[in-house]
């Protein structure tokens, strides 16, 4: 898996079995203009080395 913000990247092997927690939240006062947004957070146990791929699209 590899993440990449313009220049910058960082990538990692995740096991063949990756568990996400995906949220939705706005960020800012309950009752005037807020920043929407999603948060996905891959999770696996650390201890696996059986590596994999993952793509996120």
């Amino acid at each position: 898996m590899t993440l990449r913000a313009g220049a910058q990247s960082v990538s990692t092997r995740p096991p063949g079995v990756v568990a996400f927690e995906v949220r939705a939240e706005r960020e800012g006062p309950t009752d005037g203009n807020g920043e929407p947004g999603i948060e996905v957070e891959p999770e696996w146990p650390e201890n696996v080395s059986e590596g994999g791929s993952l793509a996120i699209e």
